[in-house]
């Protein structure tokens, strides 16, 4: 069979299964209409194209309380330097639930007024990224704690065969 990649459907069908492997959202802010495009495995963070939300409220309002001031910081910082955005922020899926996401990308910001025209960037769930460290920070404290034990139990060891010595030369 003779596959035709410049097809709509080809490229259609062809992003769909890159988002949904790579279990992340794409999205393109037209900033001055504020409209957001968004594509990709919506579904996966518990939303269709209706319960996004088009605006950039629907986005911000799903960002958490705690996190929202560092996420808007991040998106001036870039929007007066690099152009390039970069953070990870807990997101607000459909279930309620918060996951910590990777939010990366580009935007084009207009040279006179110096404000962004246009964000397209990406959005991807760590979550398990987020845990499995957290495993591993308990784990590796937990290690700590034992061999913090094991040393004061040789030192102690020391102490005790010291007094020994002590005694026996004092008899």
């Amino acid at each position: 069979m003779d596959i035709d990649h410049s097809s709509l459907d080809y490229i259609h069908t062809r992003d769909k299964l890159l988002f949904k492997a790579f279990k992340g959202i794409v999205y393109e802010h037209d900033v001055p209409a504020d409209i957001i495009y968004w594509s990709g495995d919506l579904e996966s963070f518990g939303y269709t194209q209706e319960t996004m939300g088009s605006d950039e409220n629907s986005w911000t309002n799903k960002i958490h309380p705690e996190d929202a001031a560092q996420a808007r910081k991040t998106f001036q910082e870039a929007e007066l330097g690099t152009k390039i955005f970069d953070g990870k922020y807990r997101f607000q899926c459909g279930n309620g639930d918060f996951i910590w996401v990777h939010d990366y990308g580009f935007m084009e910001v207009d040279p006179k007024t110096n404000q962004a025209i246009t964000v397209i960037g990406v959005v991807q769930n760590i979550q398990k990224e987020v845990d499995d460290k957290k495993h591993l920070e308990s784990k590796l404290a937990e290690l700590e704690n034992i061999n913090k034990l094991m040393v004061n139990r040789e030192l102690k060891m020391i102490d005790l065969k010291k007094e020994l010595q002590d005694l026996e030369q004092k008899k």
